[in-house]
């Protein structure tokens, strides 16, 4: 669906351990004929590329933007594949700026990586892969046929597979919607909205968006303690300070939705490899409930 040349180079930026850095950095080249170059590193990527000079590049949003910030993209850069996140739409303008060509690609570890990819067009509309078959559930969650790819299960976790992998079709837990076209849109994930007390649905990326253009950071996230919205702010901060930049935000909305307590924590946030937020350890960083008092 996408192909390599074989005078292509691909630089391979991505942690091999995880399944896209796998498939989509090493696999997918290789299968195409052609040449991969192994980086070593996050210290290295503006001298990797200078060296290799690659045509291809397989990338998560954020190294897009580290390489488009620092000015590091090569001339004969041709092609980036950008997965494992969501991608702003300023960064497409400015790759497009360049030249460069953008595909997204959808993919989970559950399914070895490819579902559906983005070949020509609006990069959001993508199409689904050979061997899949892509449907909806009624509140838009994203469900999958695989065969020939699909997994076995979670290792040595039957309750946790059975919840997700019903009669062989994979309940992603992702939220989507199909184009006149046929194409699957991603439109957000179905643990990231948080259903409150009273019923109210916090779509947290958007939510916790506000906030970071408010605090101007973005080492926060969004949890439920105590039925109310919390937040989690890592790093040093004096918690009053917070409140007082967060108070024409929280007054702008309804009381359901406004936040219940503020956790100032001294570690990072716990994330994957390709920087997703671990949002199911989240709770394990919280401090006990006595703590949860302060409201606006």
């Amino acid at each position: 669906m996408l192909p390599l040349r074989g005078d292509d180079l691909l630089m391979c930026m991505l942690p091999l351990a995880h399944v896209f850095g796998f498939v989509c950095s090493l696999l997918w080249p290789l299968s195409s004929g052609a040449a991969v170059a192994l980086g070593r590193g996050p210290r290295h990527y503006i001298d990797d590329l200078n060296y290799f000079r690659p045509t291809a590049l397989s990338a998560v949003p954020s190294l897009l933007g580290f390489l488009l910030r620092c000015r590091s993209i090569n001339p004969q850069l041709r092609l980036v594949l950008v997965g494992a996140g969501d991608c702003p739409p300023a960064l497409l303008e400015r790759a497009a700026a360049l030249g460069l060509k953008v595909s997204f690609g959808y993919g989970l570890t559950e399914t070895s990586s490819g579902v559906a990819i983005s070949v020509r067009g609006d990069p959001y509309a993508m199409e689904k892969c050979p061997g899949v078959e892509l449907s909806l559930a009624e509140d838009g969650e994203i469900l999958i046929r695989a065969p020939g790819s699909m997994m076995e299960g979670y290792y040595k976790q039957p309750e946790d597979t059975a919840q997700v992998l019903k009669d062989g079709v994979l309940y992603t837990g992702d939220l989507g919607c199909f184009d006149w076209e046929g194409k699957i849109h991603i439109t957000g994930r179905k643990k990231e909205i948080l259903v409150l007390y009273d019923g109210t649905k916090l779509f947290l990326p958007e939510y916790e968006a506000a906030i970071a253009q408010v605090l101007g950071s973005s080492e926060l996230a969004v949890c439920l303690k105590d039925e109310r919205p919390c937040l989690i702010y890592s790093g040093q901060a004096d918690e009053q300070k917070l409140w007082e930049k967060l108070k024409p935000l929280m007054d702008s909305m309804p009381r359901g939705r406004q936040l219940g307590g503020i956790e100032i924590i001294s570690a990072p946030l716990p994330r994957t490899a390709t920087g997703k937020l671990k949002r199911w350890e989240l709770a394990g960083v919280l401090s006990p409930p006595a703590h949860l008092n302060h409201q606006i």
